[in-house]
Formats: C-alpha cells, sequence, structure tokens
C-alpha cells in the first residue's frame, strides 16, 4: 500500500475512491487482498466516516466487498460495474487500454448495427432532428488533413448516444454511456489510435439517412460500416 501512504491529508472521499480503484484495476491489489478501514483512516489522514463512504462507493461499484473479521476484500473483474464511468477511465489510464478498447469497440459491433435497425422501424422519431443535426455538424466539420477536433468529436458522441436512444430498447440503454470515454480517449492518444476519418461523417450521414427513411436493413448496414472504422482505428498503432 505504499501508493496509498503517499498521499496528501484532508482528502475527500471521491479522492480515496479514485486511489484505490486506480490502484485496483492497475493490478497493485490483486482478487482477494484486504485492507480495513483504520489502514484507510491512517494512510489518507482521514476520519471512519470518510474511508467508509469511500468504500462504499467502491462496493457499489462492484470491485470491494465488505466482510466482518476480514476487512475490505478486493473483488475479481467480472464483478465490477463494466459501463461505470469512472471505472472505465481508470482502465484507459492503465496499462492494458488497448485492449480494453479492443473489447468495447467488439461491443459496440454487435450492439450499434442492431440499434440503427430499430430506430428505423419505430413509429416515434421525436429524436430524429438530433441525429440530423449530429451528423450535419460532423460533415460541417470535417478536417481535409483528416484531424479530429474536439466539436467534432462531440458531435459523433451525441450521434451514437441519440442513436442508442432512438433503439427504444431499454437494455441499450446504459451502452450508451460507453461512447465518449472511448472516443475521447482514442483522440488523447493520436500516436496510438488513428481517429476515423475521410469518408466518417459521411457513413454517419448514411445512417441518419436510412433512419429517417425507416429503412431498416440498410440503417443496419450503414451502421456496421461506422463500427468497422473504429475497430479499423483501435487495430492501428502508429509507430
Amino acid at each position: 500500500m505504499d501508493r496509498l501512504a503517499a498521499k496528501a491529508p484532508a482528502m475527500l472521499h471521491e479522492d480515496i475512491v479514485a486511489s484505490v480503484g486506480r490502484s485496483i484495476v492497475g493490478g497493485e491489489y490483486p482478487p482477494g487482498s484486504t485492507f480495513t478501514l483504520e489502514f484507510l483512516c491512517s494512510h489518507f489522514s482521514v476520519s471512519r466516516t470518510v474511508a467508509r463512504e469511500a468504500m462504499r462507493i467502491l462496493e457499489k461499484l462492484g470491485m470491494v466487498r465488505s466482510r466482518r473479521r476480514v476487512g475490505i476484500v478486493v473483488q475479481a473483474q467480472e464483478h465490477w460495474d463494466a459501463f461505470n464511468h469512472a471505472i472505465l477511465e481508470w482502465q484507459m489510464e492503465g496499462p492494458n487500454h488497448k485492449e480494453v478498447l479492443r473489447d468495447l469497440n467488439v461491443l459496440r459491433i454487435a450492439v450499434e448495427p442492431i440499434a440503427a435497425s430499430l430506430a428505423a422501424t419505430r413509429d416515434d422519431q421525436k429524436l430524429l432532428p438530433e441525429l440530423e443535426q449530429a451528423s450535419e455538424t460532423m460533415r460541417r466539420l470535417k478536417d481535409p488533413t483528416g484531424k479530429a477536433s474536439i466539436e467534432y468529436v462531440e458531435a459523433d458522441i451525441a450521434f451514437h448516444e441519440i442513436l442508442v436512444q432512438m433503439s427504444g430498447n431499454s437494455f441499450f440503454m446504459p451502452y450508451a454511456q460507453l461512447t465518449r470515454p472511448v472516443l475521447m480517449f482514442m483522440t488523447t492518444r493520436p500516436k496510438e489510435f488513428i481517429y476515423p476519418s475521410s469518408t466518417h461523417c459521411e457513413d454517419h450521414y448514411a445512417v441518419f439517412e436510412a433512419i429517417s427513411k425507416g429503412q431498416a436493413s440498410l440503417a443496419e448496414k450503414a451502421m456496421r460500416i461506422v463500427v468497422d472504422e473504429y475497430r479499423e482505428a483501435v487495430g492501428i498503432a502508429q509507430t
């Protein structure tokens, strides 16, 4: 626990959550590792109330479990809340971020084409103007050199979040929050990942058009092209 011992005093429970969470994700505390509230109080210079609240949050995320006469026990990854923003960010800050991104993009390939197909068949199209606006913004901000500005990425994120909402499938809804950390992370690592460009924005617009015309199979096909572009971007590393 040397990393924890080096922390400054007067920390909030959010700081402890982030510190311990990153340490668990980074493998410093493998599944089955234990520590106590007393230890956290001592090394973070906080009260039991603050330490207990931090562990309550991590327990809610599935990362630790409190056991009587044992203390705080670190849980295996399969117990974690895989869709939680904080956990995703900690994972992508770690040494295995490429594997995490690849796994997330496999999930996108499985979900988003079906979401596009469902969106095209629904009677409720109240979010269609927002989908169009996001795709039009991407077209307007397209950079001929292939670079993606923050505004472009924000429009890209909005497009995918709206698309999942338009599917009407409640089981897809938690998935929508995965898009932001994935795409924003890719933009911060240009030497590792090539953000999709060229026909990228036009492919998004093709998805919008198919949905607006109620063409489910075409929407699914167009969306598969889009998510495959992200898969290729994650799989290509700059040297």
